[in-house]
């Protein structure tokens, strides 16, 4: 699917109240120093460049990997920064003043996210390309 395809869709699933499952990759600098926020620094890419190839060369190199599944359950536009705040299971998320949240920022959910699941009411744009229910 097109990273614009599967962003946007993620993203308006998230905005209209749906919360998503993700498989996301977490061994990443900035997460696991923080233990708390997720996002793509320049030195690595800066996030206008972040595009369908670079997902996928990450994806074929190893530098992604589907380690860890969090439940993003809101997102907000900060400005033009986009953000989004999920539930995690790992025990540092539960450090104070965490309570068990992380945030993602959309540089970090374009390039690090490998899927997710939703309701398929929550993305109809991608619910137009499924086959019709018969019966």
């Amino acid at each position: 699917m097109p990273l614009e395809v599967f962003y946007t869709s993620l993203r308006d699933a998230v905005a209209h109240g749906y919360s998503v499952a993700v498989d996301i990759d977490i061994s990443e600098p900035s997460y696991e120093v923080t233990k708390d926020v997720g996002i793509i620094p320049d030195f690595d890419i800066p996030a206008a460049a972040i595009s369908q190839e670079a997902r996928e060369l990450r994806f074929n190199n190893g530098t992604t990997t589907d380690d860890h599944l969090v439940q993003i359950v809101a997102y907000k536009k900060f400005g033009s920064e986009e953000w989004f705040l999920a539930k995690d299971s790992l025990p540092t998320s539960w450090e104070e003043p965490r309570q068990g949240y992380v945030f993602f920022h959309a540089s970090y959910v374009k390039l690090k996210v490998l899927a997710f699941l939703v309701h398929r009411d929550g993305v109809p744009a991608i619910k137009k390309m499924l086959p019709e229910k018969s019966g």
